[in-house]
């Protein structure tokens, strides 16, 4: 704390003002915008639109707002393979971080054999079932009994079956 109330309060005011400035300003990661300004302004209208009272407006909205985001998406593509040219960066490793973006999960299916599309439901559903997978309900681990038989292999043959395994190939395969 500063003795004087003028400067102590001129340094928060300025703290403060710092502080907005950062939280405005876009992030490195977000600097290269993905959907254009006028598509988001069809994302909006199409948001705060009535679909009840007039669908047709609302149909061709919907269809003009698809039409927009698949060419933003195919413009954000094309600019990202070409900074990556321009950086001499591989071309196959930026098209498969690109397709990473696109991969998402549609709906989930409940136990009980409904689907839930919404996002909270499907992290409700997904925690709820690791949950259960993880959780230890026995403090013990299962111990062979002496007549139980012991397997015919040994585990040195194991590690050997492993270690002989071709990498990145399932053993059916």
């Amino acid at each position: 704390m500063v003795d004087d109330v003028n400067e102590d309060y001129t340094l928060l005011v300025g703290t403060i003002i710092k502080i907005w400035n950062e939280c405005r300003a876009e992030a490195l990661n977000h600097a290269s915008r993905r959907i254009s300004s006028s598509t988001l302004a069809l994302l909006g209208k199409r948001r705060h639109m009535d679909r009840q009272a007039n669908h047709v407006e609302f149909a061709v909205l919907n269809r003009l707002c698809r039409q927009r985001l698949a060419e933003d998406h195919a413009n954000f593509v094309r600019s990202r393979l070409l900074d990556a040219a321009h950086r001499k960066r591989s071309l196959k490793m930026e098209k498969r971080a690109l397709e990473e973006h696109r991969l998402s999960i549609p709906c989930l299916k409940v136990p009980n054999g409904s689907r839930w599309p919404s996002r909270p439901e499907m992290e409700n559903i997904m925690a709820n079932f690791y949950t259960a997978l993880y959780e230890s309900n026995s403090g013990h681990t299962a111990v062979l009994s002496p007549e139980e038989e012991v397997p015919p292999f040994l585990t040195s043959e194991v590690h050997h079956a492993i270690e002989t395994m071709p990498r990145g190939k399932s053993p059916w395969c």
